[in-house]
């Protein structure tokens, strides 16, 4: 389940439109419902904000969040680098 904390953070990092970043990534997976349907934005919402649980979309988010955060670490690098020579 997701905490508040980790929410905020993710929510940080993603930005408000985090839902269809999810999805896209959900849909390149292949990972479907159990009915074998893609999920809904209202789910991944219910999910981030720890109204239901489920681990698998929860990982998705989570591995998301750690690629941006590397694209963002990695680009304040690159800018302050820059701004040094």
């Amino acid at each position: 389940m997701i905490t508040e904390t980790e929410k905020n953070e993710i929510k940080k990092v993603l930005g408000s439109r985090y839902t269809t970043e999810i999805l896209e990534v959900l849909r390149t997976k292949d990972i479907r419902n159990a009915k074998g349907e893609t999920y809904s934005s209202s789910y991944i919402r219910s999910i981030m904000n720890g109204n239901s649980n489920n681990n698998v979309i929860e990982n998705i988010i989570f591995e998301l969040f750690n690629k941006r955060k590397k694209e963002q670490t990695k680009s304040k690098q690159k800018r302050k680098k820059m701004l040094l020579l």
